[in-house]
């Protein structure tokens, strides 16, 4: 079974991302994780201190995550494809490479709208 990480930031670019990847992987058992990594600011750290964010989806984010998962059953038809969402706070780099290494990933796969002048 492939790992796959998808980070998204609900844009157009992070959805061609996923579908993708969807696509490329339709006949592989696959596990997708869709990681959105929120700005540590929105978590429920107000200020300095050691306590780390819980791990809550902010409805606005859930709604964005329901909303994605619902295009994702209009895309994916392999019944050994398997959707899991993940929602952390902080730095971006720091959360992907946690996940890669937690959950075991082989692959990320991301959008991006590149550089610009």
């Amino acid at each position: 079974m492939k790992h796959i990480l998808i980070p998204t930031d609900f844009s157009e670019n992070s959805w061609n991302a996923l579908e993708y990847a969807i696509y490329f992987f339709k006949t592989e058992v696959c596990s997708f994780y869709i990681l959105h990594v929120g700005e540590l600011s929105k978590s429920e750290i107000k200020n300095n201190s050691f306590v780390l964010p819980r791990k809550t989806k902010s409805p606005v984010i859930r709604e964005k995550l329901k909303s994605l998962f619902e295009r994702i059953t209009d895309v994916s038809t392999n019944d050994n494809h398997h959707f899991i969402a993940l929602q952390d706070y902080g730095n971006f780099i720091d959360i992907v490479r946690k996940t890669v290494e937690t959950k075991k990933i082989n692959l990320i796969v991301m959008g991006t709208k590149g550089a610009s002048e």
